[in-house]
């Protein structure tokens, strides 16, 4: 039995961890070719090259598929 529960969690950290392979159809391409022909990497959207850039990031939780929970009685 938990030689299966090993299994199965092994094959679904794998299938989350395989990038998945997808083609554009011929209008998101075009679009992309037209939204990313110019742009350059090196570019900062600031004024000043001298002024640092603030940077913020967020993660949102979006499913808890199960909670282990360990119960330790101390005598």
């Amino acid at each position: 039995m938990i030689a299966a529960a090993n299994t199965a969690t092994d094959t679904a950290v794998w299938a989350s961890a395989t990038p998945a392979v997808t083609t554009a159809g011929p209008h998101e391409k075009r679009l992309l070719h037209a939204l990313l022909d110019n742009y350059n990497s090196l570019e900062r959207p600031v004024v000043n090259e001298s002024d640092p850039l603030q940077l913020s990031f967020g993660l949102t939780l979006m499913q808890i598929i199960d909670v282990a929970i360990d119960v330790v009685e101390i005598p």
